[in-house]
């Protein structure tokens, strides 16, 4: 789940907090200042063949990056930029591994990078989920 407000009287600031969820019962809360124009959550997929997703074997993912993002390539290059690791070890050695051979091994289709992005709200929460083919955001009202 996500939350992100611009910050008041500041152009291209944003408050984010992001809540992930080990289980239904247990979430982990983090708050992050980025700078731009939109709010971008990334990370790693691995996506099995589809006959998988009946068995019930469902995509996996791995959550790795929170970043502020500018509409233009150009200010991406010269305004300030923010990026803050989701996780311990950014260079984890099993998914580099995943990257370079995972599309060889049997029933897995691909592993790639996925990242989703949008614009900061005050009046929405964002829901972030992981379908067949990668991330979703999905929006619902502010209670």
């Amino acid at each position: 789940m996500v939350y992100c407000a611009p910050v008041p009287e500041a152009k291209d600031e944003m408050t984010l907090w992001l809540v992930t969820f080990e289980s239904p019962a247990v979430g982990c809360l983090s708050h992050h200042r980025l700078f731009g124009q939109q709010w971008a959550v990334e990370g790693h997929i691995l996506k099995w063949d589809d006959w998988l997703n009946f068995l019930g074997i469902r995509t996996m993912y791995k959550l790795t990056r929170v970043r502020g993002r500018y509409l233009r390539a150009e200010e991406e290059a010269v305004k300030p930029a923010t990026a803050y690791s989701l996780i311990e070890n950014e260079e984890d050695p099993n998914w580099r591994w995943l990257y370079e051979y995972g599309a060889r091994l049997p029933f897995v289709t691909a592993v790639y990078g996925n990242t989703v992005f949008t614009f900061p709200s005050e009046t929405k929460i964002f829901r972030i989920s992981v379908t067949t083919s990668g991330f979703m955001i999905e929006e619902g009202d502010k209670q």
